[in-house]
C-alpha cells in the first residue's frame, strides 16, 4: 500500500497489521511459543492454511472498525485420523468492552461455517493495560444463559522472559520482545535506536535462520520501532559498520559483498577527495559515501528478493525500474510494501504513486 496510507495509521492499526504479518511469517514458532501442547498435536510437516477468505465472508456486519490482524487458520492433527483444526487468531491492540463479544461472535459464525471441525480461538492481547484480560462472555435471560470462553494472552506477561531459552531461541518471541520495547521506547526515541540495534545483533547471532526469515523480520522490526529520519540513519549506519566485521554472524555472501564494495569505493573517493580537501576529511567522507552506497545496494537486493519469494514472479520491466531508484528512503518504503501488499499488483501500484 503507498506510504501515504501508511502515514496516516494510528499506532493501534499499525501494531495489528504488524502482528497480522508475524502470524504469517511465524505461525508454528507462535504456537510453539504460546500453546506447547497443540503445537505437539499438529503435523507439521503439512503447510497450515490461512484462511483469509472464508474469515472476510464470516466478519460481523456490525463490525465498523477494520480489522487487521483476524484470522483464521486450518492445520491436520496428529491423532490418527484426517481431522482438521480451524484456530481463530485475533490481535487486539487496544481495551474494547465489547472485544469478548466479538471473540464468541467470530467461534460461532466459524463454527457453523465448519460443522465438522473443532475451533480454538486465541486473543493476542497486545495493549498496555495490565488489568485488561478478557477471557470470557457470558450471557443470562430469564432461564437462558451462555457462557464461551476463549484463550486469552496478554504479551505484558512475557516482558520478564526474555533470558530464557525459549525465549532467545523463538522468532515469535523475538517480535513479542520487538513489540514490547516499541511500547517501552514511545517517547524515547534515543533508546529505541539502541534498543533495535540490539535486537538486530540478536537475531543475527540466532543459529538456523535463513536470510530470507532474517530479512522479513528485520522489515518487521522496522515497522514495529519506527524512528524519526535522523535516527533511523544513524541506525543504519550503526548497523551496517556492524555487519561488516568479519566476525558478525549470519551474514550471506551478497550482503558482506555490497558492504566490501562499498566500504572500498568509499575509501577510494575518500583519497580523491583527500587531494583538495586533506587525506583524513577525505577518507572520511568517501566512508559516509560508501556507507550509504552500500546501504542502497542492500536494500535493493533484499526488496527484489521479497517481491520474488511473496510474488513469486517478477516482470522483468519492474526489475529494471526498481534498480533505477537511487534514493535509499524510497527504498526502505517500497520494501516495506513488498512486506505487506496482498498481491504484485498492489506492490506495483503503489510503486507508481510513489514514481509520481
Amino acid at each position: 500500500m503507498p506510504k501515504a496510507k501508511q502515514s496516516q495509521k494510528s499506532p493501534i492499526a499499525q501494531t495489528d497489521e504488524a502482528f497480522k504479518i508475524a502470524i504469517e511469517l511465524c505461525f508454528e514458532p507462535m504456537i510453539q511459543f504460546f500453546l506447547p501442547e497443540l503445537h505437539q498435536a499438529v503435523q507439521w510437516q503439512y503447510p497450515p492454511q490461512f484462511l483469509d477468505k472464508e474469515l472476510q465472508k464470516i466478519h460481523p456486519k456490525n463490525q465498523t472498525r477494520k480489522r487487521y490482524a483476524d484470522k483464521l487458520v486450518k492445520v491436520l492433527l496428529l491423532n490418527g485420523q484426517e481431522q482438521f483444526l480451524l484456530i481463530h487468531v485475533e490481535t487486539q491492540a487496544q481495551r474494547d468492552d465489547l472485544f469478548a463479544r466479538r471473540m464468541w461472535e467470530y467461534f460461532y459464525r466459524i463454527s457453523d461455517q465448519n460443522a465438522h471441525a473443532p475451533v480454538i480461538s486465541v486473543a493476542l492481547l497486545a495493549d498496555d493495560h495490565p488489568d485488561w484480560r478478557p477471557t470470557t462472555y457470558a450471557y443470562a435471560m430469564f432461564g437462558t444463559e451462555l457462557q464461551f470462553k476463549f484463550l486469552s494472552l496478554k504479551l505484558l506477561d512475557y516482558a520478564d522472559a526474555s533470558t530464557s531459552d525459549v525465549f532467545q531461541d523463538n522468532p515469535f518471541a523475538w517480535i513479542v520482545q520487538a513489540h514490547l520495547q516499541a511500547q517501552a521506547t514511545r517517547h524515547q526515541m534515543e533508546t529505541r535506536q539502541q534498543e533495535k540495534f540490539r535486537l538486530v545483533r540478536r537475531l543475527l547471532a540466532q543459529p538456523g535462520y535463513n536470510m530470507e526469515a532474517v530479512r522479513g523480520l528485520l522489515g518487521l522490526l522496522d515497522y514495529l520501532m519506527g524512528l524519526p529520519p535522523a535516527l533511523e540513519l544513524a541506525y543504519e549506519q550503526q548497523v551496517l559498520e556492524w555487519i561488516a566485521m568479519p566476525e558478525t554472524p549470519l551474514i550471506s555472501g551478497i550482503e558482506r559483498h555490497l558492504m566490501e564494495r562499498g566500504r572500498r569505493e568509499g575509501i577510494e573517493h575518500g583519497r580523491r577527495e583527500g587531494i583538495e580537501h586533506g587525506r583524513r576529511e577525505g577518507i572520511e567522507h568517501g566512508r559516509r559515501e560508501g556507507l550509504t552506497e552500500g546501504s542502497v545496494g542492500a536494500t535493493r537486493q533484499a526488496l527484489l528478493q521479497v517481491v520474488q519469494a511473496r510474488f513469486h514472479h517478477a516482470p522483468r520491466s519492474l526489475e529494471n525500474q526498481l534498480n533505477q531508484v537511487t534514493d535509499l528512503a524510497r527504498l526502505q518504503a517500497l520494501l516495506r510494501v513488498a512486506a505487506v501488499a496482498n498481491s504484485l499488483e498492489e506492490f506495483t501500484q503503489a510503486f507508481e504513486q510513489m514514481q509520481n
